[in-house]
């Protein structure tokens, strides 16, 4: 910034007003400091003259003065007497004539060593060494005549003092013409300097006169001009801070100091409104020392409570306060802070805004203001309104540009300008993350050099597209290449700017969608891909197959559909883990993939199921042969976990050649064949057919009807006897569960119950009759108490899985007040060795809740005999199956013997279940079977055919216990 214009200080005139009042006061005084030096002097040479005249007419009159002589040579020393009489003689003879009244001699050293005449007043020390300097003194003393002046004059011989000559005479007279001629002489000095002074007074009073009227006239121009040239000054460096873009606060630290130093003030505050103008922030001071500053008490001031604001706001102008203290309009605190005697108040407007305050501060007297301070403080307060409207302005482009920079400079997508050719003239520092290429590199350089060269006249097209129209747009997703010679995907926005001349190209904006698109391709290989074996997926699989069909429309032919699911995964997937379940799937993936044609089409459906779309087939014998071909793959063993596992699958075939054929519903036919398949035993293949289709109709309806029997309560009990073989004795009797339907009937259990166990309905079902079963044997325990009754209830495998079914039997049991002896839960073999840990902590637990356990149906199912012996079961129940074919196969009978050695060998007893014929019953007792149950003894009766049976087999109680309904 530059200096502050001032005046030159030679050419400053001195102050005009009382310029001649000070003239005459100061030449005054120094003629009466003369007057009063000069009439010393005259007493003092009138003085000494008249002491002169004396010492000489005393020396023309010895005989009527006094005369003593003061020696100097050889009197270092005192004097015996008789040298002093002889010295006396020979300075009387010598020195004195004529002989004077009396003689006293003293010695250098001041001291008086003999004196002819004892009456004589001490000679002062000074006087001597006046004397003795050869300087003529007097003194005045009282003598034996009154007051006495004395004179001492030095006598000289050869240049030295040898004495003195002392004159004594009469004081009195002699001081009273000393006084006269001192008077006299003073009058007439004073006479003197007056006529001088009024002389000079009247030569000068005329000039003084007219310098002190060009000097107050100058003094008003000076002033004038001072202040103009303050005003300007302060106004250049105003506009000199707006002109160099000085920051904010140091433009309103600069317009405060140019306050105080027009208006000559102490201080002077800045004051900025925020946008609403409601509150005044301060922003900017001058004069004040930052401690006051840091205590200052109005930082930020509401104009509703601070009234010299509201005055501002209300567009009133500068406000003027000669008395600070006590005004309202002054803030309480504020003039007490500073202690302001006055203050002003200028508002800093910009057109009908009010952008702030600037508050001037007088703390060492109270101050008048002006009209013409106030026009100052106005006029300085208006452009610096402007130069703060302006700084705001600037600051609010130069953040923009700041923000635009910093956006471009590190905006992660890539920008550059083009010419109309499509010459590269820009390009942002992030082409090099996104391409590698320095900016400076690909300055100068045709930007359709680094696009893929399939893409290059498409690209074209694009540009040309947006040249067609000013500020016209294009689009476009291209291949770029990278520095590293690969390609990247890029999308980008042209857009038209060459008409506009802060720009004059075109300017591109594109960022790297690379990933992007990777990204997207992976989302599409997981929407129709299985991430496991990475096979087509559902989704498709069913694609596929839509347009398989559409294209077996247009060749007249047809398309296959098979539904594939793993046998006894689950057995495999649970005992060896996850982990070889997941191998076991890759494994059959592979190997399906093995038994199919290019063109057909393998996926994975979920869990353990697949399917396979076969094309271009002509008859069902085509779909059958491959799906032998898919069991022969199967058939060889799998390595999972170092361990061997072998599996099979069932399938279900369907085909599709109607035009009106929908994916949907060939996959439904697939799957209802492949229940069938399930149904059948496993391990084949079905092919769909019409009526299939109205089994899987019925069982819906009977999965819907089965739904409502739970509601309704519709199921009921059925009770077989167990008798013991060797004495014919009634052991127990085993609940079965039957469905009362409203219109079909009894629904045999074979039908409803793995129905109900898929859907989940088997749970609510079997704690129902875990609960009728347990309550209508306390009932038969009380009407026969002799007899040891032990009621028998089969657990599903969902049952059985259940984490809290040691806790609902044990509920049950207590409700019902059934001992847990007389209760027999029986579990089939395949159920045991699915989980075989948790099994075997479940049924340890039910052991020790005292129920018995039974293994249903052993001999179906897959069981080791080093895992048998760990079961804590009570009971091994053989399978109809064996007992059925006991008379036909000598084989079956030696697997019931060889049941039964092991049952006694574990302390088991053996149940032979389907006894129907006596020549079973025969084999069965001989093989070692404790009890039997089969239609040989009684078929499944209702609870009040059951009763009868019990009365005729069993002594009764007297008192008869009803079932509760």
């Amino acid at each position: 910034m530059a200096a502050p214009i001032s005046p030159a200080t030679s050419l400053a005139p001195g102050p005009g007003r009382g310029l001649l009042p000070r003239f005459t006061l100061i030449s005054l005084a120094l003629t009466l400091v003369a007057t009063i030096a000069t009439t010393y002097a005259m007493g003092r040479l009138v003085e000494s003259y008249l002491l002169g005249q004396v010492a000489l007419e005393a020396h023309g009159r010895l005989d009527r003065a006094i005369l003593r002589v003061l020696p100097c040579g050889e009197l270092a020393r005192p004097l015996d007497p008789e040298r002093a009489a002889t010295l006396d003689a020979t300075v009387r003879e010598r020195l004195l004539e004529p002989p004077v009244e009396r003689v006293a001699l003293w010695s250098p050293m001041e001291q008086l060593v003999y004196q002819t005449t004892p009456a004589s007043a001490p000679v002062a020390p000074e006087l001597i060494a006046a004397v003795l300097a050869k300087e003529p003194r007097h003194d005045v003393v009282d003598g034996p005549h009154g007051r006495q002046l004395r004179v001492f004059t030095p006598i000289m011989r050869a240049g030295m003092v040898v004495g003195a000559h002392e004159v004594e005479q009469d004081f009195e007279p002699l001081a009273t013409h000393i006084r006269e001629m001192q008077a006299f002489a003073a009058a007439s000095l004073v006479g003197f300097s007056l006529m001088l002074y009024l002389l000079l007074f009247g030569l000068v009073r005329g000039a003084a006169r007219d310098l002190a009227n060009e000097a107050a006239a100058s003094t008003r121009l000076y002033q004038e001009a001072q202040r103009s040239s303050a005003v300007a000054g302060a106004l250049l460096r105003t506009a000199e801070a707006l002109s160099h873009l000085v920051p904010l606060e140091q433009l309103l630290g600069d317009v405060a100091a140019h306050a105080v130093e027009l208006l000559g003030a102490d201080d002077a505050l800045i004051f900025l409104a925020e946008e609403d103008g409601r509150r005044f922030h301060l922003r900017a001071s001058a004069g004040v020392p930052a401690e006051k500053l840091a205590a200052f008490p109005v930082h930020t001031a509401e104009r509703t409570t601070f009234g010299a604001f509201a005055h501002l706001c209300a567009g009133s102008g500068p406000l003027a306060i000669e008395a600070a203290p006590g005004s309202p309009l002054v803030p309480p605190g504020l003039a007490e802070w500073y202690g302001a005697r006055s203050c002003v108040f200028v508002p800093l407007e910009m057109g009908e805004r009010l952008e702030g305050a600037m508050v001037v501060h007088f703390t060492r007297a109270a101050h008048r203001f002006t009209a013409e301070e106030l026009r100052l403080a106005t006029g300085l307060a208006s452009q610096a309104a402007v130069a703060i409207a302006n700084s705001r302005a600037f600051e609010t482009v130069r953040e923009s540009e700041q923000r635009f920079r910093a956006l471009v400079q590190n905006a992660s997508d890539l920008i550059a300008i083009l010419e109309a050719d499509g010459t590269i003239r820009y390009a942002s520092p992030s082409v090099e993350r996104v391409l590698g290429y320095r900016p400076q590199e690909m300055a100068g350089v045709s930007a359709f050099a680094f696009f893929h060269p399939d893409e290059v006249a498409r690209t074209r097209s694009i540009l040309a597209e947006a040249l067609r129209h000013a500020d016209g747009k294009a689009s476009g997703e291209f291949c770029v290449r990278h520095r590293d010679g690969s390609w990247r995907h890029i999308e980008a926005i042209a857009s038209n700017l060459l008409d506009d001349p802060s720009v004059g190209g075109i300017v591109v904006n594109a960022w790297d969608v690379t990933e992007r698109k990777t990204f997207e391709a992976q989302l599409a290989r997981q929407a129709f891909y299985d991430p496991l074996t990475a096979l087509p997926n559902r989704a498709l699989f069913m694609d596929r197959l839509q347009h398989a069909l559409a294209r077996a429309e247009r060749r007249k032919d047809a398309v296959a559909v098979l539904f594939l699911d793993l046998d006894r995964f689950k057995v495999i997937n649970d005992s060896l883990g996850h982990g070889a379940g997941d191998q076991l799937l890759v494994a059959v993936g592979q190997r399906l993939a093995a038994c199919l044609r290019p063109g057909d089409t393998i996926a994975r459906f979920g869990g353990d199921e697949f399917t396979v779309l076969l094309e271009g087939i002509a008859s069902a014998s085509d779909a059958c042969r491959v799906a032998e071909r898919i069991m022969e793959q199967l058939q060889p063993p799998f390595t999972l976990e170092e361990q061997e596992a072998f599996i099979t699958t069932s399938i279900g075939i369907a085909f599709g050649a109607s035009a009106h054929a929908q994916p949907g519903d060939l996959l439904r036919n697939a799957d209802i064949a492949l229940y069938r398949a399930k149904a059948e035993g496993k391990a084949r293949s079905v092919v769909f057919d019409t009526s299939m289709s109205a089994f899987s109709v019925e069982r819906l309806h009977l999965e819907t009807d089965l739904r409502r029997a739970v509601e309704r309560g519709e199921f009921r009990l059925h009770y077989q006897p167990e008798l013991d073989l060797q004495t014919g004795q009634l052991v127990g009797v085993e609940a079965l569960v039957r469905w009362a339907h409203p219109q079909r009937g009894l629904v045999s259990p074979a039908e409803f119950i793995p129905l109900a166990e898929e859907t989940g309905l088997i749970l609510p079902i079997g704690r129902w009759v875990l609960e009728v079963a347990c309550r209508q044997a306390q009932v038969w325990q009380a009407q026969y108490p002799g007899a040891p009754l032990v009621m028998s209830v089969n657990l599903s495998a969902r049952q059985f899985q259940q984490p809290n079914l040691v806790e609902q039997v044990a509920q049950v049991l207590g409700e019902t007040g059934l001992a847990p002896a007389c209760l027999k839960l029986e579990i089939t073999e395949s159920v045991l060795v699915e989980d075989a840990e948790s099994t075997l902590s479940r049924l340890q637990a039910l052991k020790e809740l005292g129920v018995r356990l039974a293994i249903d149906d052993f001999g179906t199912g897959y069981s080791s005999l080093s895992y048998l012996q760990r079961l804590a079961v009570d009971t091994i129940k053989i399978d109809r199956s064996f007992v059925s074919g006991l008379g036909a196969e000598g084989r079956n009978l030696a697997i019931v013997r060889a049941v039964a050695v092991l049952a006694q060998a574990l302390s088991m007893d053996v149940t032979a279940e389907g006894i129907e014929t006596p020549e079973q019953l025969a084999s069965v007792r001989a093989a070692g079977c404790d009890h039997g149950q089969g239609y040989l003894f009684s078929k499944p009766l209702a609870s009040e055919a059951m009763d009868a049976f019990l009365a005729a087999s069993l002594p009764r109680s007297a008192e008869r216990v009803e079932l509760p309904r």
